[in-house]
């Protein structure tokens, strides 16, 4: 066979034409076309410049035919079949572009560890079922794959730069979700942006962290970055807080020239000071010197349209978005930040959390997003000054409080202190009651426990959903043995739904023994997890 032919697996469709789609299994061979004109000799020089592609995939066939088609593309491709062969690679900052598994990213500390070591390191998962710029599906397509290898090898986030600044602001920037990773994306486009920017998200979710690493990335991060909470100024004192009062102070716009300003709770801005911000916005002969950044806690679009905004200055600041994701959207991730917060609590020592606390506290809702999760994790610090955070301590402090955090214990709704205190989780219904009036009764305890006023639209059906789902799920796992593919046709939906639906709601999977009838199911002694 020539040199220059390469081979992959293809997959035929009924009528015997390649489909151009690796599936994962040898249906057919054929040679790869070429995607340059010319292969590039790999001479020392030029592999010192070409961009290197690491492939982590436990099936050697599609590492194979990776590394081929990254190789005739014009890159170095460095394959490997666990994780520890890996990180030997990224530990000594090797790899512009990490192609993973899903699976295998995602199994024990994996993309902890990764994220860990090479936080700036793009990485493309392939098998998931999550859609986005960083995720293909299995079986992917080959040339699909090499652009969006192109794609996030082009991307500025991937710099040097941004880099440093992922270490210093782990909370607002670190994990491997496709949120986060979007909102790296996000920053590095708008870095070098002079329009104003409007981040949207909610209360502890790492905004000023955000702005940051926008600031500290773009052209003015040798000025100064000046940042403002509205809400903590008299409204009668804002526009002197604003433009000053004197030619030696300028306030906060003088303050801020050649740099960025950020300007939190902007709902809190009072009318006068609304009108000096407009000016200034408005000013074409003297505009701004510096980058603006604005966030509220209330929405100011419905605030303009009640009249108790102004319209006119929302939509100069309307220009450009970027949202903040809270943790509940993004609960990979919450287990890396967790190490960070722990770590940062046992300073000069190694540290350790065990897989079951990891996964209790990525199944909390954390209503106040990273300034909870943080709290939380100096609170048990507190209490428990070993190295080793384990689940009993997690359970032991969301048991404390009930429902503070938990998506898992559900909230009580408030009670008088001469009433008893309700347990912590729901006592199971009397045999005559039925699952509808069970379920009512308990969404009724559920409603009266939280604050619909201040609560997110849009979310409550999802999270009670969410509720709902999650012991359904974990019993029929349960009643099948952990039987993943059994268990999706009880449910009516396929494997691959009910793996997502798993993994979103933080699910156990143990490997259990089938119950014998009215005995219910126990893990196996092994624990292993079902492929």
């Amino acid at each position: 066979m020539h040199a220059a032919t390469r081979f992959s697996r293809m997959s035929v469709s009924s009528t015997g034409q390649e489909s151009g789609r690796w599936c994962g299994r040898a249906l057919a061979l054929r040679p790869i076309p070429a995607i340059t004109n010319t292969i590039m000799p790999q001479s020392d020089a030029v592999s010192a410049i070409l961009p290197t592609v690491l492939l982590l995939d436990p099936d050697r066939a599609i590492r194979t035919v990776l590394a081929q088609a990254l190789g005739r593309a014009g890159y170095q491709a460095r394959a490997a079949a666990s994780v520890s062969a890996l990180m030997a690679w990224i530990e000594d900052g090797e790899g512009d572009l990490l192609i993973a598994d899903h699976a295998t990213l995602t199994s024990g500390d994996a993309a902890e560890q990764i994220s860990s070591a090479r936080p700036e390191l793009p990485v493309l998962r392939l098998g998931g079922s999550v859609a986005g710029p960083h995720d293909l599906p299995k079986p992917f397509d080959l040339p699909l794959l090499l652009n969006r290898v192109s794609a996030l090898l082009q991307a500025p986030a991937q710099s040097a730069t941004m880099h440093a600044l992922a270490l210093r602001a782990p909370s607002a920037l670190t994990g491997v979700s496709s949120s986060i990773e979007e909102l790296r994306q996000g920053v590095a486009r708008l870095s070098a942006s002079v329009l104003p920017l409007m981040l949207l998200g909610e209360r502890g979710c790492g905004r000023s962290m955000v702005v940051r690493v926008l600031h500290e990335s773009g052209p003015r991060r040798n000025g100064p970055l000046v940042i403002a909470d509205t809400a903590a100024i008299p409204p009668a004192d804002q526009v002197t807080w604003l433009t000053g009062n004197t030619a030696e102070d300028g306030g906060l716009f003088a303050r801020a020239t050649f740099g960025t300003l950020y300007l939190a709770n902007l709902q809190a801005l009072a009318p006068q000071a609304q009108v000096a911000l407009l000016t200034l916005l408005q000013d074409r002969a003297h505009p701004p010197d510096f980058r603006l950044v604005v966030s509220a806690n209330d929405d100011l679009a419905a605030l303009a349209r009640a009249g108790r905004f102004r319209a006119d200055l929302y939509y100069r600041l309307d220009t450009v978005r970027l949202r903040v994701p809270p943790l509940r959207e993004r609960r990979e991730d919450i287990g890396i930040l967790a190490a960070h917060f722990w770590q940062a609590a046992h300073v000069g020592a190694a540290t350790s959390i065990t897989d079951g606390a990891r996964s209790l506290l990525s199944r909390q809702d954390w209503p106040g997003n990273l300034d909870a999760l943080k709290t939380a994790i100096g609170r048990i610090a507190s209490v428990h000054p070993g190295p080793t955070l384990d689940e009993a301590m997690v359970r032991a402090d969301l048991m404390a409080e009930p429902g503070r955090n938990a998506a898992e214990t559900g909230r009580q709704a408030p009670v008088s202190p001469s009433t008893p205190a309700a347990p912590p989780f729901p006592s199971a219904p009397a045999p005559a009651e039925t699952l509808q009036a069970a379920i009512g009764r308990h969404i009724e305890h559920y409603l009266a426990a939280h604050d619909l006023s201040s609560a997110v639209e849009g979310r409550l059906h999802e999270e009670v959903i969410a509720e709902v789902e999650r012991p359904l799920i974990s019993g029929v796992l349960a009643a099948t043995g952990g039987n993943q593919i059994r268990a999706a046709a009880l449910l009516g939906m396929n494997r691959n739904t009910l793996r997502k639906r798993i993994r979103d709601l933080g699910i156990a999977t143990r490997v259990m023994r089938a119950p014998a009838r009215g005995r219910r199911a126990e893990p196996a002694l092994d624990g292993a997890a079902e492929p």
